[in-house]
């Protein structure tokens, strides 16, 4: 199993916007609350197969209370202290399933103004690597 604690990666986008990758947190649902409600209604359409004005508090303890075992959840935010911001997210949870197979749910969801910058390609890589 990884370190939750101490899965943090500092990475550059293609546009040289310096971002923090980081397995999300038990005080992150304010930040993420907030990055929702910052999202076009097309990219909430995308990512939940319908129409939402915010995150239940049961999908928030999803992300917040993933235990990095059976279920994993990465934040990339910009900024830091006070002022870090949330811009993507991506999470798996294993579905289980008979030895040997093994498969898990997987989701993204990338703020408008940080698509097309392969942010969505380095969650992928990371939940790979823990997987």
């Amino acid at each position: 199993m990884q370190d939750k604690e101490n899965y943090v990666f500092k990475e550059t986008l293609r546009d040289g916007t310096p971002i923090t990758l980081r397995a999300a947190r038990a005080d992150d649902g304010p930040k993420i609350r907030r990055a929702f409600k910052n999202l076009d209604r097309d990219t909430i359409y995308t990512r939940f197969f319908g129409f939402k004005s915010d995150v239940s508090d049961a999908e928030l303890e999803r992300v917040t209370g993933a235990d990095f075992d059976h279920d994993v959840a990465l934040l990339v935010t910009i900024g830091s202290g006070d002022e870090e911001v949330v811009v993507a997210g991506a999470s798996y949870a294993v579905i289980e399933t008979a030895p040997p197979a093994r498969s898990a749910e997987i989701a993204f969801t990338v703020e408008e103004d940080f698509q097309g910058l392969r942010i969505a390609g380095l969650l992928v890589r990371h939940l790979v690597r823990i997987a």
